[in-house]
């Protein structure tokens, strides 16, 4: 009995990765797409503006470093989505969870860095579309997380 238990436990949490880094990856990419297309200022490769790597991190190659970088990380957002909310049902978790992680990006990151470009200083169509895209991403994480909990029971 104990070992189905713990099989059942490491399945769920399995989902809950895959689940994480496939929405990473989705919305990356849908993200790298807003940005060949203008509406965004800012790239998935933001976070590698942060490092010294040379200019290789402003081109396509950085974009795709990027896309991986903001998957695995997305794995972290799914494992602590699952552990603290996930009885949470609804569009509203996932709303929040979007505009928490844009918060995040574009308000307190450019505090630490001065890389980064300051909420002042990013045009309305960027904000605008990062915001569609967090609140996305963050719906997503959220009702995939909330089913694969609720169907494991």
């Amino acid at each position: 009995m104990k070992q189905w238990v713990k099989k059942e436990s490491d399945s769920i949490m399995l989902k809950i990765i895959l689940i994480g880094f496939i929405g990473g990856m989705i919305w990356s990419f849908v993200y790298y797409v807003v940005y060949i297309f203008h509406f965004t200022e800012v790239g998935p490769n933001f976070l590698l503006l942060l490092c010294p790597f040379g200019e290789w991190k402003e081109k396509v190659l950085g974009q795709c470093v990027g896309i991986l970088i903001l998957s695995v990380l997305s794995i972290g957002v799914a494992c602590i989505y699952y552990m603290l909310f996930r009885e949470f049902l609804g569009v509203l978790p996932g709303i929040a969870l979007g505009v928490g992680i844009w918060l995040l990006t574009y308000v307190l990151l450019p505090f630490f860095s001065t890389k980064l470009m300051d909420i002042t200083e990013v045009q309305r169509a960027t904000i605008t579309t990062s915001i569609c895209l967090h609140i996305l991403y963050g719906t997503f994480i959220a009702y995939s997380v909330s089913y694969a909990n609720y169907s494991n029971k």
